[in-house]
């Protein structure tokens, strides 16, 4: 029988306790810079790369990207993020969020997780139900698929720190961390060996998840309930590469500031759904026209939006440290999610309404 932790192990709870930090939050830019001497004009994220001069083009992609392979980001690449970066979230959200919150309170009332996934998340059999639950696309909707793919790599790599407090076997000499990890959700998947095939679907769920978090990061946490199906689509089909999804949140940080500020004010109420749980915050925000995802919030939004492009040129931008911006939002989720877990043996099912 193999050994499966129900709650984090005690050894994690000693060992985690020094390793997660409070963040500090990353400032969002100024909504509006005045334009400098020798400004060639806004850029406009809707208009194709061949018509934005090449020096914003080329200040841009040394303001907002790193190097992948040696190479910058190739033109067709780079015209995709800009498109991306102006198409990143619904442009109606609450047309499509609205139905969907009828079927979190009644998965709630039944003592269940709001999105429909498993309450355990955390261990190896969790990893497995999740990644079984998206190959056989048993997540109902877009925000709950968004979510367990974020979840499932916050498992990952707390496992992969301490694998020895959840792997269900001692592991092989000269197994590293990650492959010992890997084999073990690859085992508990199929209870037998794995193919290659079945390997590849856990790498691709990881990678995608991982992308999730780089921008939900970088433009607040409010996205993974926001994502459009245009960017998920791309996500999901490997249409973009590491370099674009980096380049792409970068982007999207300094263009549409009033856009990230709303997206990270609804970090409390993201991380509270990704629990399981349904903030009033949330329900205010879906429910009330006059609300942050309103029309007439999102419109004043883009406006403020369209201004800053308008005024800002595509002068040096200080550069923003992804790694550690990504790895601080994680710590800050899984540091609530671990003591939520902790909690839920002692805790009263959950509530519609926190």
């Amino acid at each position: 029988m193999r050994k499966a932790w129900t709650t984090v192990p005690d050894k994690r709870r000693r060992r985690g306790g020094t390793r997660i930090r409070t963040p500090k939050s990353l400032a969002t830019p100024s909504v509006a810079q005045t334009p400098g001497e020798g400004s060639e004009g806004p850029i406009n994220h809707g208009t194709p790369l061949h018509l934005i001069p090449d020096r914003i083009v080329g200040l841009s992609r040394k303001a907002f990207m790193a190097p992948e392979n040696g190479q910058w980001l190739r033109r067709a690449d780079f015209e995709q993020v800009l498109r991306l970066s102006a198409r990143l979230i619904d442009p109606a959200p609450r047309t499509v969020l609205e139905p969907l919150l009828d079927s979190w309170h009644a998965n709630v009332s039944q003592g269940l997780h709001a999105l429909g996934l498993p309450l355990e998340w955390i261990g190896v059999e969790a990893a497995a139900t999740y990644a079984i639950m998206l190959k056989n696309n048993m997540v109902p909707d877009a925000v709950g698929q968004r979510a367990a793919r974020m979840l499932l790599v916050l498992n990952y790599e707390e496992m992969c720190q301490f694998p020895e407090c959840y792997c269900p076997r001692p592991r092989r000499a000269a197994e590293q961390k990650k492959a010992y990890v890997m084999n073990c959700i690859a085992h508990a998947c199929v209870l037998g060996d794995p193919s290659k095939s079945e390997r590849d679907l856990i790498h691709n769920y990881l990678r995608q998840g991982r992308w999730l978090w780089v921008i939900a990061s970088i433009v607040g946490l409010g996205f993974a309930l926001t994502c459009s199906e245009e960017l998920m689509s791309a996500i999901k089909n490997v249409s973009i590469t590491n370099n674009g999804i980096n380049t792409l949140a970068t982007h999207a940080f300094y263009a549409r500031p009033a856009m990230v500020a709303l997206l990270h004010s609804l970090e409390s109420a993201v991380a509270h759904l990704m629990l399981g749980k349904i903030s009033r915050s949330l329900c205010e925000a879906i429910q009330d026209d006059s609300g942050i995802l309103g029309q007439s919030a999102l419109l004043r939004m883009n406006e403020v939006d369209q201004v800053h492009q308008n005024m800002q040129h595509a002068g040096h931008q200080d550069p923003i440290d992804l790694d550690a911006v990504i790895q601080n939002v994680k710590n800050r989720i899984l540091a609530n999610l671990l003591e939520t877990q902790l909690a839920l043996k002692h805790d009263p099912p959950l509530r519609t309404i926190i």
